[in-house]
């Protein structure tokens, strides 16, 4: 996160709403918390919609919000890891 924020010369939102282009894996770690998957027979989903904040981190580190809903399957050795 760090490495893209200083690449693209951006500052996104830390403690208490100042502007920071350091961002502590703390500070990553709460933007996320209370985030809750509903799982249901047609799959997974957001319990509720991510915020603003929550979509910046994300857009930043260059990961879809698809990634609390749809784990990906690892493959080990030869049998497949879920």
């Amino acid at each position: 996160m760090r490495q893209n924020l200083s690449q693209t010369n951006q500052k996104i939102p830390g403690w208490k709403n100042r502007p920071t282009s350091r961002p502590t894996s703390l500070m990553m770690s709460t933007v996320f918390v209370g985030i809750f998957i509903l799982r249901s027979s047609t799959g997974r989903t957001l319990h509720k919609p991510l915020t603003p904040l929550q979509l910046q981190y994300l857009a930043i580190l260059e990961v879809s919000p698809e990634v609390f809903a749809k784990p990906t399957t690892l493959q080990h050795s030869s049998r497949m890891i879920e």
